[in-house]
């Protein structure tokens, strides 16, 4: 349950950063290669910081940090691997709003067995 939270939580923050405010506006697929860097590393300010105005509305700074945070402590998350899967790019991409990009995320997590 947590884990379809999550994926619907980060495909939504991905969406967002379509409406990135830089002056120099990236092509959707470069914004979301950064944003997937970031993820990776786990800058999560940084991420933050690409999100749409809506976006930021929907959330503050510090409840975006903190959220990822938790969700990496408590799922334990290691070696978090997001990578873009090969998009057709459309010219007509960079007027739109918001456009879907497919990615695929892999995680490596520790188990921890149950207390005897």
């Amino acid at each position: 349950m947590i884990k379809r939270g999550m994926v619907s939580f980060f495909v939504i923050m991905i969406s967002s950063i379509l409406l990135s405010s830089c002056s120099e506006k990236p092509s959707p697929h470069d914004a979301l290669q950064k944003y997937t860097k970031l993820w990776t590393n786990q800058q999560f300010e940084d991420m933050y910081a690409m999100l749409s105005k809506q976006a930021k509305q929907n959330i503050s700074k510090e409840d975006f940090v903190n959220r990822y945070k938790k969700i990496y402590k408590d799922i334990e998350a290691t070696n978090l691997s997001v990578k873009p899967l090969p998009a057709e790019e459309k010219k007509e991409d960079d007027k739109k709003e918001q456009i879907k990009l497919p990615f695929f995320r892999k995680n490596e997590h520790h188990c921890r067995p149950d207390p005897v």
